[in-house]
Formats: C-alpha cells, sequence, structure tokens
C-alpha cells in the first residue's frame, strides 16, 4: 500500500520541476516555421500591394469618397462597434458561466437520450418490418445504456471536468484572446499563402514562360508553398492552443495564487516551440496526404489502390489524433520533447480512456446546446431592448412592434455566436489540459506524491475513492 506525501502545498516552480520531462528542448524546428511564414508573408502580402499599386488610380478615387463618408457617420460607427463589443462579451460571460452549472448534467442527459434514440430508431425499423436493421438498433441502445451506467461515475467526472473549463476560461480570460490572435493570424497567413501561390504562378509564367520545363517548376514551386503554408498555419495553431494550456496550467496547479497570465503564457509557449513545430509538421504533411488522396479518389478516376491508400491514410490520421490528444498538454506542462510527449499521451490515454471518449464524442454537442440556450438568451435580451428602447428612441409606428423586436432579437442571437465559437476554442483546449492534469495526478498519486490543484471537493471524492481502490492510503486531514 502506498502512503501519500502530506507536505506543504508546493509552489508553481516546484510543480514544475517535478513535472519537467527534459531541460531545454530544440526551437530548431520552430525557427524553420518562423522563416517560413515570414516568406509567405512577405510574398504574398507584397504581391498583393504590386496589385493594388497597379490598380491604385482607379481605386484611390473610389476609396477617397468612401472614406469622406465614413467620416460623417463616425459617431454612429463607433456606437454600433462598442455595442457589438458589449453583446459579445456578455455572451461570452453568460456561455461560460452556464458551461460551469450546466455542463455535467448536459453530459449525462446526452448519453441517455442517445441510448434512448437508438432503441427508438430500432422500434421504428422494427415497425416498419425491417427485422434486421431494427434488431441492430435496439441491440446498440441497450449496450450504449449499459455502457453508459456501468461508467456513469467516470462521465459524471468528465462533466465536471469540463465545468472547471469554464471557470478556468472565466477566470483566465487571457485564454480567449489567445484564441482570437491565433484565429487572426492563421486567417492573414491563410491570405498570404494563397498570395504566394499566385505570385509563383504569375512570375514563373512571366519570366519562365517559354522554357521547356516552366510547367514542372512551377508544380514543384507551388507544392513547396502549399508544404509551407500548412505546416505555418497548424504550428500558430497549435502554438496558441499552447498557450492557453499553460494559462490552464498556471490557473489549475496553483489554486491560492495567481501566477497565470497571457504574457506567462506566450512565453512559456515559446520554450517548447521547437516540439510544438514538429508536431505540427507531422499532422500538416499527414492531413495534406490525406486530402491529397480523397481529393483523387473523389473525382471518379482514382483505381481501387488509390481508394485504398486514401481510407488507410484517413484511418492513420484520425489513429495519430487520437494517440496525440494530450501531445500538447505533453509538451507544454512537461516540457517533453516530441516522441516523449506522444509517449505521454498514450499513457493518460491507457489511465483516462473512457472520460476522453465519454468527452471527446459529446464535448461538442454538449458545449454546442449550451451555446444555442445562450443564443436563445440573448435573442430574448434583443427583443426586449428592440421594443422597450429601439421603437421608441427612432419613433417607429407601433405596428412594428413584433417585427422590430424579432430583427433585434435575431441580430443579438447571431451576434453572440460570434465569440461562442472562440471561447468554445478555448474551453476545448482548457479541457484537455485539465483531464491531462487530473491524468498527473494520478500518475504522482501512485507514486507518494499529491500535487496541488483546484479539484472542486466532489471531484476530489471521486479521486480519492479511485486512489483507494488501487491500494493508495489516503492521509487523513490535518487538525488545527
Amino acid at each position: 500500500m502506498i502512503s501519500l506525501s502530506t507536505k506543504g502545498e508546493m509552489s508553481i516552480e516546484e510543480v514544475d520541476r517535478i513535472l519537467q520531462l527534459q531541460e531545454a528542448p530544440s526551437k530548431a524546428a520552430a525557427y524553420i516555421v518562423l522563416i517560413a511564414t515570414i516568406y509567405l508573408w512577405a510574398m504574398g502580402y507584397g504581391f498583393l500591394a504590386y496589385m493594388i499599386g497597379t490598380a491604385w488610380g482607379d481605386l484611390s478615387s473610389t476609396l477617397g469618397g468612401l472614406a469622406g463618408t465614413l467620416v460623417n457617420y463616425l459617431p454612429m460607427i463607433a456606437a454600433i462597434v462598442v455595442g457589438v463589443f458589449i453583446i459579445m462579451l456578455i455572451a461570452s460571460l453568460i456561455y461560460l458561466k452556464l458551461i460551469e452549472a450546466l455542463a455535467r448534467e448536459f453530459l449525462i442527459a446526452f448519453y441517455i437520450l442517445l441510448g434512448i434514440f437508438l432503441l427508438g430508431v430500432g422500434g421504428f425499423f422494427l415497425y416498419t418490418g425491417q427485422q434486421v436493421m431494427g434488431a441492430i438498433f435496439i441491440f446498440l441502445g441497450i449496450l450504449e445504456l449499459i455502457l453508459f451506467f456501468i461508467f456513469k461515475r467516470r462521465i459524471e467526472l468528465t462533466g465536471r471536468l469540463i465545468e472547471v473549463a469554464g471557470k478556468a476560461v472565466y477566470e483566465e480570460k487571457g485564454a480567449i484572446s489567445a484564441v482570437v490572435i491565433k484565429s487572426i493570424l492563421v486567417g492573414l497567413t491563410f491570405i498570404a499563402f494563397i498570395m504566394t501561390e499566385l505570385a509563383t504562378i504569375v512570375w514563373i509564367d512571366n519570366f519562365l514562360g517559354n522554357y521547356e520545363y516552366a510547367g514542372l517548376i512551377m508544380a514543384i514551386w507551388v507544392l513547396i508553398n502549399a508544404i509551407l503554408g500548412m505546416w505555418s498555419m497548424v504550428f500558430i495553431d497549435t502554438f496558441f492552443t499552447a498557450v492557453v494550456v499553460r494559462i490552464t496550467h498556471d490557473w489549475y496547479r496553483s489554486p491560492h495564487v495567481d501566477v497565470a497570465s497571457f504574457s506567462k503564457g506566450l512565453k512559456m509557449a515559446w520554450e517548447v516551440a521547437g516540439p510544438l513545430a514538429k508536431y505540427a509538421l507531422v499532422m500538416s504533411l499527414l492531413y495534406a496526404l490525406v486530402h491529397a488522396a480523397r481529393r483523387q479518389a473523389a473525382r471518379g478516376r482514382a483505381g481501387l489502390s488509390l481508394r485504398i491508400v486514401a481510407w488507410i491514410l484517413g484511418v492513420s490520421a484520425e489513429v495519430l489524433r487520437y494517440l496525440g490528444f494530450y501531445v500538447i498538454p505533453a509538451i507544454v506542462i512537461r516540457k517533453a520533447g516530441f516522441i516523449s510527449a506522444f509517449r505521454d499521451s498514450i499513457s493518460k490515454l491507457r489511465d483516462l480512456f473512457i472520460e476522453t471518449i465519454a468527452g471527446a464524442y459529446a464535448f461538442g454537442k454538449v458545449l454546442g446546446m449550451i451555446a444555442f440556450i445562450t443564443a436563445l438568451l440573448m435573442g430574448g435580451v434583443g427583443y426586449i431592448i428592440g421594443v422597450a428602447i429601439f421603437i421608441p428612441l427612432l419613433a417607429i409606428s407601433p405596428e412594428y412592434t413584433m417585427t422590430i423586436g424579432i430583427v433585434a432579437g435575431l441580430a443579438f442571437a447571431l451576434l453572440a455566436l460570434i465569440p461562442l465559437g472562440f471561447v468554445t476554442l478555448a474551453v476545448s483546449a482548457a479541457w484537455k489540459t485539465i483531464l491531462y492534469e487530473y491524468g498527473l495526478d494520478i500518475e504522482f498519486a501512485l507514486r507518494g506524491t499529491i500535487l496541488p490543484s483546484r479539484l472542486p471537493e466532489d471531484v476530489k471524492s471521486m479521486f480519492n475513492e479511485m486512489l483507494a481502490q488501487k491500494g493508495v492510503q489516503i492521509p487523513a486531514p490535518a487538525v488545527g
């Protein structure tokens, strides 16, 4: 039987030292992908500037007139922008609070309703005389409900950890900032990539148009650009996800001292940028191969062998994505190299198999339902504001009350959906991080050490029950 350590709570620096697997992973791959990104931006936006310059004579008068018109409406535009920002902020906060309050209940309801739905589909097939299909769906429904009740406690844990992730993002809004910045940079890099491809085609055609191998050179260079562009965009996405991971880690592992911040998350993510770049390269190459194979297969001209290759690549990508479920948290939290992070991810998958599967399958659906409720609430607020404020303010006839209310309600609901996408990405990264941290809690408890954490009391109770089943002696709380 293992007896747990009862020493005083560790600082975040002590926790990091205990968790660390590698001193300083090489950043070579990160520098290469940054050079590639700079190349794409320089080429792409340089070509865009060139095209604008050639058409500036026609554009200048139009843009000048548009700017003059906008100046006249500047106060109204400013008011609209402020209003939209306030609506988005309120929607985000409501959404996070609903996640914190309802995720577990919605996750449980989802799996119960899924079983009932499968039984209902089976009953429908039986009623229509399709005995085989009916029997299959009824079997699946019964099996799903049996598995749910067998693993109900662990599914509840998954829901609670989603709620904890919502709380983390609510308290550390730098996580949302990281997602917003990531989305902007990925979008700008995508534009740069497209313009770079256009520049490559135009310039090679201009300079090598009559050369025998101009087409081959163009194809090779376009392919190189595509690989660099995919790697660059996946790296940006991975890097800023790592920032969210670090913010969440600092929040989770330092329950009494606030050490989490966007700037620290950025700094710590850069320390492990090398392994993050290697991970991004592997995933971008794999997905590029899958996309290319499926595109060829979809054209109808591909033979059986290519279709099989496309299928194998697709399955391989999904398997690798699943095995690497915790790779980014492992790289960031433990300063693990790329291979070590994959090993650690697989290890955590073994310990948290049910929680990972239950959460990964239902996470988007549960948060989608909560987002829908949030949008409805914001729509209701918009309806009230439209009726109570817009109609008297704009002196609109009362006969249009319903129309104005519905239009305002729809506008509020649609505007609310924009920030909810960003928040969902932040909560997703935070949830994976907290689930991984829970796996670390298990790993180190089995070694005899309790790490500091923000686990709620009911989750601590589940944690202690699980440890007791594994033969770990829970120390009695100290008496003051």
